[in-house]
């Protein structure tokens, strides 16, 4: 999942920290793509889902 966002690992896990969707079981992590998009674009960014992100922007953590 981190190379279809184009981000380093370290990036995807700070993502994971700050509310990525994701489902765990018994230590397996699971990303389904349009969850992953859809709380991507509630940050500031440029393109349409599945575009690259502008390097640089910082996503602010969503309270939960």
């Amino acid at each position: 999942m981190a190379e279809d966002l184009n981000v380093s690992i370290r990036k995807f896990r700070e993502f994971i920290t700050l509310g990525m969707p994701l489902t765990q079981l018994q230590g397996i992590q699971w990303f389904e793509p349009e969850r992953v998009h859809a709380w991507l674009d509630k940050f500031n960014r440029k393109g349409s889902p599945g575009v690259k992100r502008v390097r640089g922007i910082k996503v602010a953590k969503v309270p939960k």
